[in-house]
């Protein structure tokens, strides 16, 4: 029988009743048949799980033989690494104990700044016997009490630790004591490591000694060249350069300080006939000691330098007024009245001096030197051994002096110039027996132009030269004029000054003037200052010499006012000396003139010479002359210089 289930259910809401049924035979089919298909699906599923398992089993299996043999792999190559690696390091290690060892470095190795090795180099460096004797020590153990630099070692030494600290590394120089106590200079390059049981400092040091003392060396010489390029070899005083830098430092002070600055040209008096009568050498000596009186008597703040020559320049540095610059002044002064000695004699030697004031007389180094150079140029004018004080009326004279010289350019080429000729007489028979020729000018605006004033100028130039080559054919053409009219004019005396003397063409122009003007050369008489023949005796031997193989008489002019020696008087080929007017005019007063006139009369006759006393002007002068026994005399009291038509009427006259 087939049984029926049915459900009802009442739904009051609508008024409905709801009912549904089915057989129970169906439904156990519909069971069986989904139990059935639920049992086929349980098994598909149990299947593909083991399948699913299995395969994953597999890839895991896989996998893991797969790593393992990779890991093998690995752990045999980082096995071959680690055997690589050990031989490196162990043959790292030999070289680098191979290096340590054998390093012509010395290499120190310390820890907490005590020695714990070192090679065999640290140990011939420091002359020990073995490492033992440096195990232990210090930097400062191995070093003198203080550095070249004045610092403590043992200070310095912990001061450069913590530089290398800082850095890492830390190069520096040191000065190490050996073991034998020689010191000796190394550097260092100072590195710090840090390791687990603490810092390592590895100290790589090298012998530096022989390149110190090159470096002190050069050091020295270039120190040695700066100082030859700013001070005089002879003196050791400043130079120049110096001098201009220190000036122009003491202006700027003396500005900003409100004082004043003085600077003081100092020139040797007569240095130039000294220089030429002892000779260079003592010449030199008689400046090196000038040098040290100087120095010995300016203040410390002062400067006193050498320009040139007997040039000296003293700088009065930082003075309130000009009374500190007198003080100064005058304790140099006072310094030279102490004599020199050179070589066993007495040296007396003065000085002139001029002074420049910062800021009236300049407000620049080269303005103050140039105008104390012209107050020391008016010092020697005024009569040498005293000290001037610039002033702008001196400036004013250096330009006149600048424009006289092209003044005497012109006058040359214009003609202004004229001879004129003083005579020289025999008082025996009162006859003329020559003329002093004597060089005139008469400026067409100026007039007359005395040679005392035009000659030191043309003296300070090469201007004399051209002057004394004009006075030389001038004189020579009239001696001739007048020979050639049948007058006797004896001879006519013609002064040459020192730059002719020293011109090496002066012998050949008087050769080729003596033909050019028919002259005969004994109608000539030269004469030369007597500081000129001493300058030089061998030259002035050598030159006068080959004028008296011409047949020219030579004379000294102004004979007793120089440094002549009568050791070298009697081998000079001379023929007549002149007495210096100076001599004469004193002769009434002065017994010590009287003596020397009369000294060198007797002198000269001794040696076989004429002797003329120049400047005669009175009948007592001429009486003491004659009496004994000058014959030959020059002077107003027998006539002035005269033009040559005047001199020529003397002559027809006699």
């Amino acid at each position: 029988m087939n049984e029926k289930i049915s459900f009802v259910k009442d739904i009051p809401e609508f008024g409905w009743v709801v009912g549904s049924g089915f057989y129970l035979q169906e439904v156990e089919k519909i069971l069986f048949q989904r139990e059935e298909e639920l049992k086929n699906r349980l098994k598909e599923t149990v299947m593909a799980v083991v399948a699913t398992s299995i395969m994953i089993i597999f890839v895991i299996l896989m996998g893991m033989f797969f790593i393992s043999k990779k890991l093998r792999l690995m752990l045999q190559k980082y096995e071959r690494n680690l055997l690589v690696n050990n031989r490196q390091i162990r043959s790292q290690k030999k070289v680098f104990q191979t290096l340590f060892e054998k390093s012509t470095d010395g290499i120190l190795i310390m820890q907490e700044d005590v020695c714990v090795d070192c090679n065999e180099a640290i140990v011939k460096m420091f002359r020990a016997k073995s490492k033992n004797d440096l195990i232990g020590l210090t930097l400062q153990d191995i070093s003198p009490e203080f550095q070249d630099d004045g610092e403590n070692s043992a200070i310095k030494a912990k001061r450069t630790n913590q530089m290398a600290y800082a850095r890492g590394v830390h190069k520096f120089e040191w000065i190490a004591k050996a073991f034998d106590e020689e010191l000796f200079w190394i550097s260092i390059v100072l590195t710090t490591i840090e390791m687990e049981d603490g810092t390592i400092q590895h100290y790589s040091i090298r012998n530096i000694t022989a390149r110190k003392r090159l470096e002190l060396e050069n050091e020295r010489q270039r120190e040695q060249l700066l100082h030859q390029i700013k001070h005089d070899t002879l003196t050791n005083l400043p130079n120049r350069v110096l001098l201009s830098d220190r000036l122009s430092q003491a202006i700027k002070k003396a500005d900003r300080d409100k004082k004043i600055v003085a600077v003081l040209f100092v020139d040797i008096d007569k240095f130039k006939i000294i220089n030429d009568t002892l000779g260079h050498e003592s010449g030199d000596m008689v400046l090196v000691k000038i040098a040290d009186r100087l120095r010995q008597n300016i203040r410390q703040t002062d400067t006193a330098a050498r320009l040139s020559g007997d040039e000296f320049i003293v700088l009065i540095d930082g003075c309130e007024d000009v009374n500190s610059v007198i003080l100064v002044v005058k304790k140099i002064i006072s310094a030279f009245q102490e004599p020199f000695l050179i070589k066993n004699e007495s040296l007396k030697v003065t000085t002139s001096m001029g002074i420049s004031i910062y800021p009236n007389d300049g407000e620049s180094a080269q303005k103050l030197l140039k105008n104390a150079d012209i107050a020391m140029y008016k010092a020697k004018q005024e009569g040498k051994n005293r000290y001037k004080f610039f002033a702008q009326s001196m400036n004013d004279e250096t330009v006149e002096h600048i424009e006289m010289e092209k003044n005497i350019i012109l006058g040359l080429s214009r003609g202004e110039f004229l001879m004129y000729y003083q005579p020289q007489i025999n008082i025996i028979n009162g006859n003329i027996v020559g003329f002093e020729a004597l060089i005139r000018w008469i400026h067409p605006e100026k007039g007359f132009i005395p040679p005392s004033y035009f000659i030191p100028i043309a003296e300070e130039s090469d201007l004399i030269i051209d002057l004394g080559d004009w006075v030389l054919k001038e004189a020579m053409t009239q001696i001739s004029k007048w020979y050639n009219m049948g007058l006797n004019p004896g001879k006519v005396a013609i002064n040459f000054a020192g730059k002719q003397l020293e011109s090496s063409g002066l012998f050949s122009l008087v050769e080729e003037t003596l033909k050019s003007t028919q002259c005969k050369p004994e109608w000539i008489e030269i004469e030369i200052v007597e500081r000129f023949i001493m300058k030089d005796v061998e030259k002035s031997i050598a030159l006068l010499s080959s004028f008296r193989d011409l047949n020219i008489d030579i004379s000294i002019d102004d004979f007793g006012t120089g440094y002549s020696s009568l050791a070298y008087l009697k081998h000079l080929p001379i023929t007549k000396l002149k007495i210096d007017q100076s001599f004469v005019r004193n002769l009434s007063q002065s017994r010590e003139d009287r003596a020397i006139a009369k000294t060198i009369i007797e002198l000269g006759k001794g040696l076989g010479l004429k002797v003329l006393a120049e400047g005669v002007e009175n009948e007592e002068e001429q009486s003491f002359l004659s009496y004994n026994g000058c014959e030959l005399m020059q002077g107003y009291l027998f006539g002035k210089p005269l033009p040559a038509d005047k001199a020529q009427e003397m002559l027809e006259a006699q």
